[in-house]
Order: C-alpha cells, then structure tokens, then sequence
C-alpha cells in the first residue's frame, strides 16, 4: 500500500505537476515580457505626442520670417538690448521634404553680460521654435562694460 502511494505520487509529480510548474513559469516569463514591449510601447506613443506637440509649436509658413523678426526684436527689446541690425538671411527650402522650412537670420546688439544672458535664455525658452546656431561676442567699447554681440537665430516652421 505505501509503496503504492509513493508510486502514485512519483508519477503525478513526474508527469502532471512538474510539467505544469514549468508551462507555469514560462508563461510567467512570457507575461514579463509581454509587459516590458506593452512599457516600451506606451512610452513610444508619449513621445510622439510629445514631438506633435513640440512640432506644433512652429510657425505656419507665409508668416515665419516677419513673427521671428517681430518676436526677436521683442525679446532683445525685453532683456534691455539695443539693437544696431537685424538681417534675414535666406531661407533653406531644401528641408520641405521632412516637413519643415528653416528661417535664419544675424542679429546684432549691443548690453551688458546679464542683457546677454537673459536674450539666450529667452530665445532657448521661446515658445516659438527658435535655436541660436551661433554667437559672437565683444568689448563694444574701451572702458565700458558693454558688449556688441552678434547672434545667428534659426526658426522653424511646419509645413
């Protein structure tokens, strides 16, 4: 009888709970995965959005140049700059295909260290999509504080 009974429980451990536990633990390993992608995924959709979003913040087309050349001018106006020229420099076309136009222009002013740095801060904080693509800068004149700065600003926009 008991080795009856241990048989018995040799073959249902062997052949029925074993196999089970096993199919068990892969579909646990399977149901972590499967979490894992459903994470990535939901993560690639947030960050579309957030590109949309992002992307809608650009300036429709027609309209980019003179909102960049009012809206820099408002900001160096905001941040104490005093102007001495703004040039447009020509549009690249060349990026429609990827559904955007680039828009730069030089700016050219003249403050102090902080009017500077305040103008950065607000062109990079801008809810336009503005980028400084290069900046230069010098003694204005011998004995004062004062700095000339010439700034390279790009805008885009979405097609």
């Amino acid at each position: 009888m008991v080795v009856i009974l241990l048989v018995t429980i040799f073959i249902g451990f062997n052949f029925i709970y074993a196999p089970v536990m096993k199919e068990m633990r892969g579909l646990a390993s399977a149901v972590k995965e499967a979490e894992g992608k459903k994470e990535l995924v939901d993560e690639a959709a947030r960050l579309e959005e957030d590109l949309t979003r992002y992307l809608r913040r650009g300036i429709p087309p027609g309209k980019a140049e003179m909102e960049l050349l009012d809206r820099v001018r408002e900001i160096a106006g905001e941040s104490g700059a005093q102007v001495t020229s703004i040039l447009p420099q020509k549009e690249l076309k060349g990026r429609e295909k990827e559904g955007y136009r680039k828009y730069t222009i030089r700016i050219s002013f003249q403050g102090s260290y902080h009017t500077l740095g305040d103008f950065i801060s607000k062109i990079e904080n801008s809810e336009k999509m503005m980028k400084i693509d290069s900046l230069e800068f010098s003694p204005a004149k011998e004995g004062t504080s004062s700095l000339q700065c010439d700034v390279t600003l790009s805008l885009f926009s979405v097609m």
